[in-house]
């Protein structure tokens, strides 16, 4: 039979410790990032959605001004980040602009981080964002109208009657 000596007695009481202390320490930590976490303008956020916190987005989009021939091919749709728009352009310096209203409806200040648009290539077709720039704040219960323009060039290189669909995002983080 095995008879325990006392540097496996020694070993085992180290092991024993060494799980106790691991086992208190994950514990302080969950306890730690399980509360509600206090951010800089001393607003507590709990995690559960609070979206009294931050929300800033996109409220509306909307026809602003149209000119030649260019023709919405269905409505603007979108949520709270990006807008989509689907438009018709027939001739050259046809173009069409859009308002997109954004809030900041939240208790957070923030700030454009970047600007992105989606589209399908056309070197016929520009696309211009105007009232807004990267690094532009918006400061809690701020709103702002920003245009988007797409336009079918004066001089194409060629012809072609086409519609578009283009996707612009606008993603804010928290201004500090």
């Amino acid at each position: 039979m095995f008879e325990p000596t006392e540097n496996s007695r020694r070993f085992k009481n180290i092991i024993m410790i060494t799980l106790c202390l691991i086992i208190c320490g994950m514990s302080i930590a969950y306890a730690m990032l399980a509360n509600d976490v206090l951010v800089k303008n001393k607003e507590r956020y709990t995690g559960n959605n609070d979206t009294r916190l931050w929300n800033v987005g996109i409220v509306s989009i909307k026809e602003y001004e149209k000119d030649g021939n260019a023709y919405s091919v269905s409505a603007p749709t979108n949520n709270t980040i990006s807008a989509t728009f689907n438009v018709g352009l027939t001739s050259p310096g046809d173009s069409m602009t859009y308002a997109v209203k954004v809030k900041n409806a939240g208790r957070i200040n923030a700030k454009v981080q970047s600007i992105y648009i989606s589209t399908d290539y056309n070197p016929n077709i520009s696309y211009r964002v105007t009232n807004l720039r990267v690094g532009d704040k918006l400061h809690v219960g701020d709103e702002k109208d920003i245009y988007v323009k797409v336009s079918f060039n004066k001089y194409p290189e060629k012809i072609i009657k086409d519609t578009k669909s283009i996707t612009i995002i606008f993603n804010y983080v928290q201004d500090i």
